[in-house]
């Protein structure tokens, strides 16, 4: 049996949807029906319920879902150890990464470097929320996410990267313009603006005005950080944000940048992938440079 056809079947099984596993294996929907078929003709059993409205498997289907998840990551894992052998670091790399740590100098850098070290390697970056890069990671449709963490997974291997500070942000002509630092509460006497609630940096951000024992409701959220800056920039208000994320507006004079006055908050960046899938040896090294980053 084809490892094709099993990755087609296994990725059909997980989604529940023959668009979404036509677009993991990059093949169209009928080629999706016809290597399910063709499973079911070999192996003299139905694979899916055909007479459910919405699909589903039949009991012999969800045995030979479980069955085709371990083949294809068993072929995987044979398929990097041998790429191993031979010292070659190539083939496709599909990466999801969040605007705030794509935007850093420092990310950009490394990018740089990965590809010019490693010219076989096909890299290609998707800009989404981290819910978005975990929910792809989990049908197989990256490879690699470049999140920000606030709490462990279950369906993902975590391999942290570093720690970022955080800092508070005001426009030229707000009055906090002359200060190094500021405190929550401080900042709270400022329309404040944050994230859209879906978002970590939301979670994050909303964590340290309750550890510090401050109520504080944003006058207005944005689901990308670089609204939320041109916001800032505006004197619409103060926000909370990777020191990264505003380096290049810090140096042009359009934002300050100020120190969160008792404590030192960071967010964490980590490299996630689906849970106990191999990775090849392109994925690896990925990683590797991300956390020797500069």
């Amino acid at each position: 049996m084809r490892i094709s056809r099993l990755k087609i079947f296994s990725d059909l099984a997980t989604t529940g949807s023959f668009s979404a596993a036509a677009e993991l294996n990059s093949v169209s929907q009928p080629a999706v029906s016809q290597a399910v078929r063709a499973m079911e003709k070999q192996l003299g059993v139905a694979l899916i319920d055909r007479t459910q409205k919405r699909f589903a498997l039949t009991p012999e289907g969800v045995l030979m879902q479980r069955r085709a998840r371990d083949l294809v990551s068993l072929y995987e894992k044979t398929r990097a150890e041998l790429q191993d052998l031979k010292h070659v670091v190539g083939g496709a790399v599909r990466v999801g990464i969040v605007p705030s740590v794509a935007s850093g100098d420092a990310f950009k850098r490394t990018l740089r470097r990965f590809m010019e070290a490693f010219p076989q390697v096909s890299l290609s970056l998707t800009l989404d929320s981290a819910a978005a890069i975990s929910a792809k990671i989990a049908r197989g449709a990256l490879d690699v996410g470049v999140t920000i963490s606030d709490r462990r997974s279950r369906t993902e291997d975590v391999v942290p990267l570093y720690e970022e500070p955080l800092v508070a942000i005001c426009a030229p002509s707000n009055t906090l313009v002359w200060q190094r630092d500021t405190s929550l509460q401080e900042l709270r006497t400022f329309p404040f603006l944050s994230y859209s609630e879906d978002l970590v940096m939301r979670r994050l951000v909303d964590g340290l005005f309750r550890a510090a024992g401050i109520e504080c409701v944003p006058a207005r959220t944005f689901d990308n950080i670089e609204v939320l800056k041109r916001a800032v920039e505006l004197d619409g208000g103060v926000a909370v944000v990777p020191e990264r994320s505003v380096r290049d507006e810090t140096a042009a004079g359009t934002l300050r940048a100020l120190e969160i006055r008792g404590m030192s908050p960071t967010r964490s960046v980590v490299a996630v992938s689906r849970k106990n899938r191999p990775l090849t040896p392109a994925m690896r090294k990925f990683i590797e440079a991300l956390q020797r980053r500069r």
